[in-house]
Parts: C-alpha cells; sequence; structure tokens
C-alpha cells in the first residue's frame, strides 16, 4: 500500500456471506458539544484524496452525499460484496465523524469502541497513531484548518472518514469469497466516538443472501478461513 499505514485486526471467520443493515448517526450532548455525529458510507479501500476531500466537504456542510462520498440511511441493506477487496482494490466500509465543540479537544483524544462477535477495540485515536493526513480535517477557534499531522492541536471542529473495513478475498474468486461468507451471519458490527462526553455511533447488521446451486461445492477460501481486515490507521 504506497503512502499507506494500516494497522490491521483480522478475525477467523468459517463459511459466510453477508448484506448490510445500518443504523445512522445517533449523538447525545455534553460537556461543551454542540454538535457530534457518525455515518457511515462506502469508499475506496485504500483512501485516495479525492475520497478525503469528499467526505471531510459533506460532513462539514450537513450533506449525505457529495462527490465520492455516499452516506448509507438507517435500514439500508448492503451486499456483502461491495466490501470484498482484493491486493488492496476494491471498498471498505467507513464510519465517518463529524463533531463542532465549543470546548476545545484533540483529534489524538477522541475515544472509539469497535465491536462485533469477531473483534473488539477501544482506545483513543491517537493511541491508534491517527492524524489528520489523508484523514480528514480538523478546524481551530481562530479558523485554522489543519490537513496533516496534528493530532494533539487543540480545535473546536473535526471532520474525519473515521474507521473503515474491508473484507479480504485476495486469492479467490467472488464466488469462493460468496460461499466463504454463508453461516455466520447474521451479526453486528458498531463504531463509536465519543468527545468531550458526547458520543455519536453506527450499527451495521450483516446478512447475506444464498449463493446459485453451480457455487455450493465451492469451499472455503483457499481451503482455509476468511479474514475480515479492520482499518485503523491511514497515514
Amino acid at each position: 500500500m504506497k503512502n499507506t499505514t494500516r494497522r490491521f485486526i483480522t478475525a477467523s471467520l468459517l463459511c459466510v456471506a453477508l448484506i448490510v443493515t445500518l443504523v445512522t448517526p445517533s449523538s447525545s450532548q455534553g460537556q461543551g458539544v454542540i454538535s457530534i455525529s457518525s455515518q457511515a458510507g462506502l469508499g475506496p479501500v485504500n483512501a485516495t484524496p479525492g475520497f478525503v476531500t469528499d467526505t471531510t466537504y459533506a460532513l462539514l456542510h450537513g450533506l449525505s452525499a457529495y462527490g465520492l462520498w455516499q452516506s448509507i440511511p438507517n435500514g439500508s441493506a448492503v451486499n456483502v460484496t461491495n466490501i470484498f477487496s482484493s491486493a488492496n482494490v476494491g471498498k471498505a466500509m467507513y464510519s465517518a465523524l463529524a463533531v463542532t465543540s465549543s470546548v476545545p479537544f484533540t483529534l489524538g483524544g477522541i475515544f472509539s469502541t469497535q465491536s462485533s462477535p469477531f473483534f473488539n477495540f477501544s482506545g483513543t485515536l491517537g493511541s491508534d497513531g491517527l492524524t489528520y493526513t489523508k484523514f480528514g480535517i480538523g478546524v481551530a477557534a481562530d479558523g485554522t484548518t489543519y490537513t496533516a499531522g496534528n493530532a494533539n492541536t487543540l480545535v473546536n471542529a473535526v471532520y474525519i472518514i473515521g474507521y473503515g473495513y474491508s473484507i479480504d478475498i485476495t486469492g479467490s474468486t467472488m464466488e469462493q469469497a460468496l460461499n466463504t461468507w454463508i453461516g455466520q451471519t447474521p451479526f453486528t458490527e458498531q463504531v463509536s466516538y465519543t468527545v468531550n462526553g458526547s458520543t455519536a455511533s453506527t450499527s451495521i447488521n450483516y446478512i447475506t443472501a444464498v449463493p446459485e446451486p453451480s457455487t455450493s461445492a465451492i469451499g472455503i477460501i483457499g481451503g482455509a478461513l476468511g479474514l475480515v481486515q479492520i482499518m485503523r490507521r491511514k497515514k
């Protein structure tokens, strides 16, 4: 992956396939927080500058869609093939975040939790090595905008693409991958962010359609286990 650093958590899965149902921005008010919201949407597994720019613009202006960004409304069904990737090419599901606060905060201090039957994570974005580089923007009270580094700089607003995830099917066909993902659904994956006592979250239920009979005899990918890649770092 050129110019991109990611830390992956992998979870072993026996035969599965899915479709996605997501719950869009939930938000709550806390000390100093004027607004916090999170929304899910598909994007390239290797987040391009154009995707980051379009996503942050949409978040900044309260848009559900702009350019390469398209949020997924609550209750939507998305076929699992939409988050398949191979050799770092394909799609990922992102949990984008928009925050404005009267009390300054830092990108690095934003706390996040992620959970599903196959993995759990909790910690700050700073502990995960995230900065604004290839991730989004932060805006200070004086209007200064940060687009790189500065994870520990005080700001009053943040607009980021957030964490994303993709299912790596490298070395298998689409049919093989789909067969691999039959059996472990439905399951739910949740992502939340907390700033100054306020929390926003997305929740995704995965289900899948049954493959055509002609593909039913195909075993699990490579005769082994499928992997979910949870993308935690983009730099």
